[in-house]
């Protein structure tokens, strides 16, 4: 009997003893258990992480696609910068004689054609648009007295690349007669626009562009904002282009 109770007592120590060891075996589990709380925090800090990168990654891609770019004139402008200058530009499609399109001509302007287009034109231009005499040589007409400006040089070269390109014979000239022969440049006023395309460029108390009788305009400036006339010359050069091909289109 007494034998018997010592087993009873060898199995419950073995049971204890297998208690004892779950025991020990859960709070190890738990040792190794993270606490809810910073379980809680880790995923909240890796939502945060996802978000962020979301944002790093997505902003360039909106500012490049919708705020960098926009339409106007019939055309997709991009605004880019390169170094301290930005630049809006544009590709305008160049087409042959059966309106088939065989090129493009990249446009670049420093300032946003949204802007400059509030620069005003004359009643004749609106109506009528910008023409030329292209069998004869376009004539870019100075005065002597205009404002100097740090931006002179960049827009009479902006102006006369830009219709060369469009396959004109340009030249420059002066309006004074006197200073044009010390010059020894052309004289050319509006009194020769019966033969040739004279673009004045002058200075004035406000931006304007005007057409003083056919074939002869006038880019009006104020202060030294001769770069914004000269590109709103351009742009409405552009838009009457883009016009004609949605017309012809239709």
């Amino acid at each position: 009997m007494a034998k018997k109770d010592e087993n009873k007592e060898n199995f419950k120590d073995i049971d204890n003893s297998d208690k004892a060891d779950e025991n020990l075996e859960k709070q190890e589990k738990d040792d190794y258990k993270i606490p809810e709380k910073p379980k809680k925090q880790a995923f909240w800090f890796f939502i945060l992480l996802i978000f962020i990168l979301g944002v790093v990654i997505s902003v360039p891609f909106i500012i490049d696609n919708f705020i960098n770019k926009f339409e106007f004139a019939n055309l997709d402008f991009q605004k880019i910068k390169q170094g301290e200058i930005t630049f809006y530009f544009a590709s305008i499609p160049v087409v042959d004689s059966t309106g088939n399109i065989i090129d493009e001509y990249r446009i670049n302007f420093r300032n946003d054609p949204r802007d400059i287009e509030k620069i005003q034109l004359s009643p004749r231009i609106k109506k009528e648009g910008l023409k030329f005499l292209k069998e004869n040589t376009v004539y870019i007409s100075l005065d002597p007295s205009m404002n100097p400006c740090e931006d002179n040089s960049v827009a009479m070269f902006t102006l006369g690349n830009f219709l060369n390109d469009s396959g004109l014979a340009v030249k420059s000239s002066f309006t004074n007669k006197s200073f044009a022969e010390e010059s020894r440049f052309p004289y050319k006023t509006c009194r020769d626009s019966s033969r040739n395309t004279v673009i004045i460029i002058k200075s004035s108390n406000e931006t304007f562009i005007n057409q003083e009788r056919t074939n002869c305009y006038e880019i009006i400036y104020k202060d030294c904002e001769i770069q914004q006339a000269v590109e709103r010359f351009i742009l409405e050069v552009i838009e009457d282009y883009m016009n004609s091909l949605d017309q012809n289109e239709s």
